[in-house]
């Protein structure tokens, strides 16, 4: 991604871009330079072929919102809020962020444990704050030159107020950190966060994730079927006291946890100091001198819906899939029959394109083509905008493919979804959104997929799939779809 003058001019004079430093489904992050105070920083802009939609717009100010109303040293610190264009500023973290370090293998034990301290103080001022973060990843991690750890992206954040921004039967996050109860499209809250900084610092003191998995969807499936994989048997070095206090926080039912972030702390610096009261001080901020049992062992919670059939099992790997893969696939609410009319994609990145087609009833049929354009964006559409169609229509659409064609398409309808899965890899594509329809298909087969049997498409492309959940689903199914964002 070069740099543009086009976007630097979008913003106030007082910030110089200088070079972006990274891209998410909703922004970009630029190193810049304040001429007023004289100080380096990084601004977060809206992507431009986004400005237009009010929903992103919406979300997009709702970061700047509630990044703006966390202070703490272990966040990074929004600096100013521009209104047009939006954008936030953000200190400038130098450093790397915890994914980018984790390639090399694990933090030492200090480090690991220091990290640790950091991220959790981080959530108990933002679970103080009113605040579930939604998205604790080694990518939002930051580790500063100095060994401090800063959280960052608040942008799938939501205050205890917020109006739910996605649409219902949408799973907002990043399918490999996801809590159990998100992987069923249950309502977040602060016990989320701390599962995914379970996972956070279980990766960070091992370099592995406790379920592993061949896909993302049999990692999905793990989350809610099996046990984690105990910390020290991938990283024997790791204190008995200070693992249990990990494994707590990936129980699979909420109540099964420590009681908050800060009862996690406080354990965690028990465990660390060998003894039953938090008397070591691994952060930057005190903590009380509350007695905090490290053992796994919780409170007593509900085993109800343990046993799950294997229709919901399949739904979970598709919303697992959809995640893990980074697709938009929203299905629009119970139809009649009548006419709609064809919204205008070209120019519109897909996962945007398909979203609007689906929230018409339709259905798009893409095929890569090789273009100077962006990948991904839309270039043309078979039916014109405004026409007006019936439910279910197909639109054709070319699509940039941002790179050489290579591989030919599959067809993979008729096969069940890890038949598919593995027949585009051989092909040299990946499997893209999942999305459960009712069908009179054998549940588990692929109905329908997004690229056209036989067409060519850029190495690694993604394509959406249309998988039968049978007909046994429930009335309350109808019209519900798994949703992704783009991942930040």
């Amino acid at each position: 991604m070069g740099s543009t003058p086009v976007a630097a001019s979008r913003l106030v004079s007082r910030y110089r871009l200088l070079e972006p430093i990274a891209r998410g489904g909703m922004g970009e992050v630029w190193r810049a330079h304040d001429d007023h105070m004289e100080r380096p920083v990084a601004i977060k802009v809206l992507r431009p072929d986004l400005e237009a939609d009010p929903a992103t717009v919406e979300r997009f100010g709702r970061e700047a919102r509630l990044a703006s109303l966390v202070t703490h040293p272990n966040v990074a610190a929004v600096l100013d809020i521009i209104g047009e264009p939006p954008a936030i500023v953000f200190e400038l973290v130098e450093g790397e962020t915890l994914a980018e370090r984790l390639r090399w293998g694990p933090l030492p034990l200090p480090d690991a444990l220091r990290c640790a301290d950091d991220l959790l103080a981080a959530l108990e001022a933002t679970h103080a704050a009113g605040i579930v973060h939604r998205d604790i990843t080694p990518a939002n991690v930051l580790l500063t030159a100095d060994g401090r750890a800063k959280v960052a992206d608040f942008g799938i954040a939501r205050d205890d107020d917020a109006a739910r921004l996605t649409d219902t039967g949408t799973v907002v996050g990043t399918a490999s950190y996801l809590s159990p109860e998100q992987l069923e499209d249950r309502p977040p809250d602060p016990a989320s966060d701390q599962y995914a900084a379970g996972l956070v610092i279980y990766e960070a003191l091992s370099a592995r994730r406790p379920f592993e998995a061949a896909n993302p969807a049999a990692s999905a499936l793990s989350r809610l079927t099996s046990p984690p994989t105990p910390l020290q048997a991938l990283a024997p070095a790791v204190p008995d006291a200070v693992a249990a206090v990990v494994m707590r926080a990936l129980a699979r039912f909420p109540g099964d946890r420590h009681a908050s972030v800060r009862a996690m702390r406080e354990a965690l610096v028990a465990a660390v100091a060998g003894e039953p009261e938090p008397t070591l001080r691994l952060g930057l901020l005190p903590l009380p001198q509350t007695a905090v049992l490290a053992a796994p062992a919780g409170p007593g919670s509900p085993r109800r819906g343990r046993a799950r059939a294997a229709s919901r099992l399949l739904a979970v790997a598709a919303i697992a899939f959809a995640l893990a893969l980074g697709a938009a696939a929203l299905t629009s609410a119970d139809r009649g029959p009548g006419a709609t009319a064809v919204p205008d994609v070209v120019g519109r990145a897909f996962s945007d394109a398909t979203r609007l087609l689906k929230a018409e009833g339709l259905r798009a049929d893409v095929t890569m083509v090789e273009s100077d354009q962006a990948e991904g964006t839309v270039l043309t559409q078979d039916v014109a905008p405004g026409t007006r169609v019936v439910d279910a229509t197909t639109v054709r659409l070319e699509m940039s493919s941002g790179a050489p064609l290579c591989c030919s398409v599959p067809d993979v309808v008729g096969l069940a979804l890890g038949d598919a899965a593995a027949l585009l890899s051989e092909a040299g594509l990946t499997l893209g959104s999942v999305e459960l329809v009712e069908s009179d298909a054998d549940e588990g087969t692929v109905v329908a997929q997004g690229l056209s049997p036989g067409s060519p498409a850029a190495p690694d492309a993604a394509m959406a799939v249309e998988v039968s959940s049978g007909n046994d689903e429930g009335d309350d199914h109808k019209g519900r779809g798994k949703g992704v964002r783009d991942d930040d």
